[in-house]
């Protein structure tokens, strides 16, 4: 009996020594062994205020609505009488009026990526001036095919996904600045969109120039050369730009030079203008080409 007494103590003993040794003691500094985490990672989100490719944000200001571009028919004036706004708050919200109901959306993006929600909108109907609601109305189904965007000085230009610019809007409210005349001064090149909506900046230290001396005749300087036409008004804001001729230098800058062919090749395809202070923005009509001047020589 002794024996077998002894023989189950002995048992238990080495039972417990082996449940001992085979756990792992809580607190006890080892690492744990690496394998998968067992939480979903939180994904991250788009930035909600866009930043242009000029370190520009969106949020902080009222943008004031200057032109859309309506499929068919090129550039469109925002009616007179009218005021479109829009403003991007850091909660990812945009907002303003567009033109007669005041309107929000959600937004979001990435740099200079930008997509904009479905808007909702008040219930207000204004017959005056004649076509304001359907003006509100090509705003806010233009504002939905927001794909990216610039901002030139003070003027902000949405693109959509093809690259074709939508609204143009300017920082300052249209009537409290008188805006510069478009002949009798010096108007400074500061961006251009090419064919496949790229923005470019100028090339460092370069500086492109463009005179309209009020009797047919344009003047400047393409960044190396000078160069001079003709160029006409018609109604509203438009414009026609004739053959342009210049000297014939050669810079040693390459990207200068690549850069002044470009422009020459654009400039005469500018059909539609508007100003805005001291900010001169050209069109082809359709938004395939924009041209953004400034008084400013910086």
């Amino acid at each position: 009996m002794n024996n077998i007494l002894a023989g189950s103590v002995f048992a238990v003993l080495i039972l417990m020594l082996c449940i001992s040794g085979c756990t792992t003691a809580p607190g006890n500094g080892e690492t744990p062994p690496t394998g998968q985490p067992t939480a979903t990672p939180t994904a991250l989100l788009s930035t909600p205020t866009p930043v242009s490719s000029t370190g520009q944000n969106l949020a902080g200001a009222t943008w004031y609505l200057i032109a859309f571009f309506n499929q068919g028919s090129g550039s469109v004036n925002v009616l007179p009488g009218t005021e479109i706004t829009a403003q991007f708050d850091d909660s990812g919200t945009m907002s303003g009026s567009a033109g007669c109901n005041h309107y929000s959306a959600p937004y979001s993006g990435i740099l200079n990526g930008l997509s904009i929600g479905t808007p909702v909108a008040t219930k207000m109907n204004c017959n005056s001036p004649p076509g304001t609601m359907t003006q509100e109305s090509l705003y806010l189904t233009a504002i939905r095919g927001a794909s990216t965007f610039s901002i030139a000085g003070d003027i902000l230009t949405v693109f959509d996904s093809g690259g074709k610019a939508l609204l143009t809007f300017t920082r300052i409210k249209p009537g409290t600045e008188p805006s510069a005349p478009l002949a009798g001064g010096t108007w400074y090149l500061e961006s251009y969109v090419d064919a496949k909506g790229e923005l470019f900046t100028l090339v460092p230290h370069s500086v492109v120039t463009l005179r309209f001396d009020g009797k047919g005749n344009i003047t400047g300087n393409a960044g190396c050369n000078s160069y001079f036409g003709a160029y006409s008004l018609g109604d509203g804001q438009t414009l026609t730009i004739g053959t342009i001729g210049r000297t014939l230098m050669a810079c040693s800058d390459s990207m200068v030079m690549e850069q002044e062919n470009d422009y020459l090749l654009v400039l005469p395809e500018m059909k539609v203008y508007s100003i805005s202070g001291n900010d001169l923005i050209m069109n082809d009509g359709t938004g395939k080409y924009t041209l953004t001047f400034s008084t400013r020589t910086s």
